[in-house]
């Protein structure tokens, strides 16, 4: 960490159980890190935003929060896309991703308007 001036880490779910729903494995070590990274240098989150898995307002609200409590300053909004799901299909595959619903732009907009209503900086889209 030393070496480290920025980290951009990705919170898909604050809460254990459904993060481990979703991703094969709770989020425990990665919030632990969380708070020992913002100790130690500048941390953006950065959200996924999946319809249907963590898009709700709660969810969203105690991601910002969890922001605030570590000193963090920045959230980077990262609508799910379906992108890659030509290759999926070029390849024979039914993409993972087939389940989840498209993001209207108007949901993108409430995530940002929730999140920067609670005194935080918000991208949408990878700031680099």
């Amino acid at each position: 960490m030393q070496f480290t001036d920025l980290v951009l880490l990705d919170i898909k779910h604050i809460d254990s159980k459904r993060h481990n729903a979703g991703t094969g494995a709770d989020n425990q070590l990665i919030l632990q890190n969380a708070a020992l990274m913002a100790k130690m240098t500048t941390v953006r989150i950065s959200l996924p935003l999946i319809p249907g898995f963590n898009d709700s307002e709660h969810n969203i609200r105690a991601t910002a929060r969890l922001a605030l409590s570590l000193g963090i300053e920045h959230i980077d909004i990262n609508p799910m896309h379906a992108l890659g799901t030509d290759k999926y299909r070029s390849l024979g595959l039914k993409s993972p991703f087939d389940h989840y619903g498209p993001l209207a732009k108007g949901d993108v907009a409430k995530v940002v308007a929730i999140v920067e209503g609670l005194g935080l900086r918000v991208t949408v889209g990878r700031m680099m």
